[in-house]
Parts: C-alpha cells; sequence; structure tokens
C-alpha cells in the first residue's frame, strides 16, 4: 500500500508540476477596485431649475460656462444645461463638445458622490430607475495592462453591472460565477421638490446591440465597455479550480461543463468559439478575449462564447457532448441564422476539439473503429454513433488552431504523460456507453488498430494524443467546413525552409511536424512554451483575420 500510495503522490507532483510549466499558471485576481474621493461643496444659493428654452444656442452655451462647477446645486444645473445644450439642433461641434464634457462630468461626479454617501438627500437625491448592482468601469483597475478596458461612447457614465447566476432560462448559458453586464448610466430628467431638493431621476441601460440615445433630433452613442464586464467576471473566475480536476477527476468537474457566454447573448452576431486544452480552463482565453472586447468594430459583429468541458476523457468524446452543447444553445436562441457561420479557436487538445466540430464524419471514423457499419448491427446506441458519425454544428467554420496535435506528442508517450494517464480517472457516463454497447456486440467487432485502446471501454485524452493513435490519423484527413488557420509555437527558431529544419522545431510539447496542419489557409510561427493563446503576435493575426473576414462580408 505505501508503494503505491507514494508512486500516486510522485506522479502528482511531477505531472502537476510539468503542467504548470506548460500551461502557464492562472492567477484567482485580475483586477482592483480603486476609487478617487469625490467631495462636492454644498451651495448657499436655494436649490432652482431655470427655464433653458428661452434661451437660444448660442445664448445657452454661455449661460452653461457662468454656472458653478464647485457646488452641489451648481453641479446639478450644469448638468441640465448641458442635457439641453445636446438636444439642440443647430449644436455646433465645438458647443457639442463642451456639452458632452460637462454632461459626462458632473453625471459622474453626482453619481459617484450618491455611491459613497456624500451627498445630502434632503437637498440632491437621486432616483434610479432599474437600480442593480454595479460598479464604475473607470474604477476598475487591471493588474495585467493587457486587460485593461477601453471605454467606447461619447455619453453617460460607463458601469457594469451584476447579478446571481439563476441556473434557469438563458442563464444557463452565462458563467456560473455571475451575469456581468456593461451599462451605463444615463440621465432621464432634473425636477425640484418641495423648493429646496433638485431630484435627478437616471436610468441603468443594459448594452445591446443598438448603444445610441437621442437627444432631440440628435444621436449619441452611449458610453460603454463589454470589456470591463468581462475583467469583472474573471475578478470572480473560479473555473480554472476545475482545470486539474477535470483532467483526473472529470465526473466531479462535469458540472461546469458547457457552453458559456461572454456579454450579451445575441441572435445575428457570428459566434467566436474558444476550446481550451487538457489539464486547462477558458481563462487562457483572457487576453485574446479582452483584445477583441476592445475592438468595437468586432464587438458590432461577433459574440464570444467559451466552452469548458472535463479534458480527462477523450477529445472525440468531448467534442460529442461540446457538439450537443452548441446545437442546444442554438435551439434555444431560435435564430436559423447563427448556424451559418461560426469561428472557433482551439489550444493544444482542444484544437483537435474544434477540428471535430467543424468537419463532417460520414463513416470514417467509424469504420477506423468498427469492422461492422452501424446498418449490419442490430442496433446502436445514439451515444455510439455521436462520438463517430456527425457533421459540423455551422455551416461555414474559420478555425484557428493553436499548438494542436494533429499527429500527437510524444510527451504523451513519455513517463511524465504515462504517470498522467495512470492518475485519470474516466468518468463512468463515458466508460457505460462501450461496456454495454460492447456486452450486446461482443468486443469482436473492433478493428485490430482500435482494439486495445477501447477493450477496457475507452483511453484517456492522453492515451488518445500519443503519436499513432488511429483515429487521429483519420481525422487528419477529414476536410474542414470552411478554412482553417495554424498557429505553431517554438520554444527556439521562429521560421524554418525545409523539412529538416522545421521538424527541429517545438513547443516543449508538441513538434512543428504535428501542429504543421497541412490543410491550413496559413501557418504562423510564434514564440511559445505551449501557450500560443497569450502571444501577442498570434492574437494580431486572429484579430486581423477577424477583421478581413469582417470587411468580405460587408
Amino acid at each position: 500500500m505505501y508503494d503505491v500510495d507514494m508512486t500516486r503522490l510522485i506522479s502528482t507532483f511531477f505531472l502537476l508540476t510539468t503542467c504548470l510549466i506548460l500551461v502557464g499558471c492562472t492567477t484567482s485576481r485580475f483586477a482592483k477596485l480603486q476609487s478617487a474621493s469625490v467631495n462636492i461643496v454644498q451651495a448657499n444659493d436655494p436649490a432652482q431649475l431655470p427655464v433653458l428654452i428661452t434661451f437660444n444656442t448660442l445664448e445657452l452655451e454661455s449661460y452653461c460656462r457662468t454656472l458653478p462647477a464647485t457646488t452641489d446645486f451648481g453641479i446639478v444645473a450644469l448638468l441640465q444645461c448641458a442635457n439641453e445644450l445636446l438636444s439642440r439642433a443647430d449644436l455646433s461641434a465645438q458647443q457639442r463638445d463642451f456639452a458632452l464634457s460637462a454632461y459626462n462630468r458632473n453625471l459622474t461626479l453626482l453619481v459617484k458622490a450618491e455611491h459613497a454617501g456624500r451627498l445630502a438627500k434632503d437637498r440632491v437625491l437621486i432616483h434610479y430607475e432599474n437600480l442593480v448592482p454595479f460598479s464604475f468601469v473607470d474604477d476598475i483597475v487591471a493588474l495585467d495592462k493587457r486587460l485593461t478596458p477601453a471605454i467606447t461612447g461619447e455619453i453617460g457614465l460607463a458601469i457594469t453591472t451584476s447579478r446571481d447566476n439563476t441556473q434557469t432560462g438563458l442563464d444557463i448559458y452565462f458563467p456560473l460565477e455571475g451575469v456581468k453586464q456593461s451599462a451605463t448610466i444615463l440621465l432621464k430628467n432634473i425636477t425640484l421638490q418641495q423648493e429646496k431638493t433638485l431630484r435627478i431621476s437616471v436610468e441603468i441601460k443594459a448594452s445591446n446591440d443598438n448603444n445610441v440615445i437621442n437627444l432631440g433630433d440628435n444621436k449619441y452613442q452611449i458610453r460603454h465597455s463589454p470589456a470591463a464586464a468581462y475583467l469583472d467576471l474573471l475578478e470572480q473566475a473560479n473555473i480554472d479550480d476545475y482545470n486539474w480536476l477535470g483532467m483526473v477527476s472529470p465526473t466531479q468537474a462535469e458540472k461546469r461543463r458547457g457552453v458559456f457566454v461572454i456579454g450579451n447573448i445575441s441572435q445575428h452576431k457570428i459566434p467566436i468559439i474558444m476550446i481550451h486544452g487538457l489539464n486547462s480552463d477558458p481563462l487562457i482565453w483572457r487576453h485574446l478575449t479582452m483584445a477583441i472586447l476592445n475592438n468595437p468594430a468586432l464587438v458590432a459583429n461577433y459574440q464570444i462564447w467559451h466552452i469548458y468541458y472535463p479534458s480527462g476523457p477523450p477529445p472525440f468524446y468531448s467534442a460529442a457532448r461540446t457538439r450537443d452543447n452548441l446545437q442546444q444553445l442554438l435551439k434555444t436562441i431560435d435564430s436559423p441564422r447563427l448556424a451559418k457561420k461560426a469561428v472557433i479557436i482551439g489550444h493544444s487538445m482542444g484544437g483537435v476539439v474544434a477540428n471535430l466540430l467543424s468537419t463532417r464524419a460520414d463513416h470514417q471514423l467509424w469504420d477506423a473503429t468498427f469492422k461492422l457499419r452501424p446498418e449490419q448491427m442490430d442496433s446502436v446506441e445514439p451515444a455510439v454513433k455521436d462520438i463517430f458519425i456527425y457533421q459540423a454544428v455551422f455551416a461555414s467554420n474559420t478555425v484557428f488552431f493553436l499548438d494542436t496535435p494533429f499527429k500527437g506528442s510524444e510527451v504523451a508517450s513519455s513517463v511524465i504523460g504515462k504517470l498522467g494517464a495512470f492518475l485519470v480517472t474516466l468518468p463512468t457516463e463515458f466508460t457505460k456507453i462501450f461496456q454495454n454497447f460492447f456486452a450486446r456486440t461482443g468486443v469482436h467487432i473492433l478493428t485490430d488498430k482500435m482494439r486495445p485502446f477501447l477493450i477496457n471501454y475507452g483511453p484517456s485524452s492522453i492515451h488518445v494524443l500519443r503519436p499513432g493513435h488511429p483515429l487521429m490519423e483519420t481525422l487528419y484527413d477529414l476536410p474542414i467546413q470552411g478554412e482553417s488557420y495554424a498557429i505553431i509555437g517554438s520554444d527556439g527558431a521562429l521560421s524554418c525552409q525545409d523539412e529538416l529544419t522545421c521538424s527541429s522545431i517545438s513547443d516543449g510539447v508538441v513538434n512543428y511536424t504535428s501542429a504543421n496542419y497541412l490543410h491550413a489557409k496559413e501557418r504562423l510561427i510564434v514564440s511559445s512554451a505551449h501557450n500560443s493563446f497569450q502571444n501577442e503576435q498570434a492574437i494580431a493575426f486572429i484579430l486581423n483575420k477577424l477583421n478581413v473576414a469582417q470587411d468580405d462580408t460587408e
């Protein structure tokens, strides 16, 4: 017993250490709140609201500039004045800039002062429509500069809202940690109550596909930050607690499986689906996700869906489950347009899953596994067929493969890989699929090449990633429904001219020969220790292709 326990302990230590090196540590803290002190002096003059409609636009601008922007009543009066000025049809560009600056500054001062309890409510009272818990975007400070959120738009106070995930309805497609949304605080109106209190009504407007407000006949882009809502989510995220668990004990991590929308669900924006690899989680995509969310043109045309799946079972099974998760989401959204096109991005084994989501397998994988076709058997369980016979989820795909072991990885065959395979406990819901199937058919229907992998009711993902796996070889020849790009990691040279020099390139886990998807439209070698997902050149490459695809669509 001592020898067995010691072996398991040593195995755990070495594999965990190696995985941390290869995958990269994910921190549980990505941002901090840092708010500046807001002090507003009480005015000596009585509260009043002048009738501004009697001023022409030039007179109104001059009046606005005379108002004291230091006292509570003066700030409210300037906010009212700026709001009226922004509604004028003959507003000049210079007047527009002044009014927007005054509107945003004074609305921010009042709301932040009220939020900090520094407004006398018998003098200035702020009433919220649709009040929900929120944070100010400019108070959220990223600890990693690459995660700094941008604010786009021109009017309003950008915030992020937060609520618990109810795990009902559409909430099942949002991260379990909570539903974080981009929103904006906007002025509704200002009234004088009991001749002494200025009542400011504001609304919290959730970001959507039409972030525009009308003041008079003028349209203004609402200030908001989808990236800040994502950073707020990152700070609360605990999905990275399930990366190791998802590999060695998938059953315990199964409760976190799913497709998770970052931001809002859209019925028309193209999904960008990001899939992590072995012993990993969706947080690896934080730099790429932030780069997309900080790009207004991309936000206007794409929505981001993160995938989490326990990575211990083989990728063919994980792909079948993910395929079902995606189809359920598409069915729930009920927009046939969404099924036409998608961008799928996979890292390492996640690239294998991406391949399985974007190809069509008629009988190729089945014939590589079984000697008889399904129609030659009495019956075949749907769960078995779903693994080997399937169609692509989306009609047209743009697939990015990052550090993907199309031809396996020598690490999976090494001592470390064998120790890792020893630690994996396959979930019974997976092993029972083949146990029940073979109880009826017998294992004699397996091909000679697949018999070693399935005779004990299924291999782990590590077994599948060893070079020479028959299903991996078969999958390699299936054409993508769309186009693909290969991003190849290297811990040394970033270019090569011939087969010999290229074969020496590796990221320490996957070599060039394995990661070089021959069907790719383009390929890029980047500096990577099997973590191309955070490489700035790789991210810039993906963003460029997304922009080009967007321009082509237009």
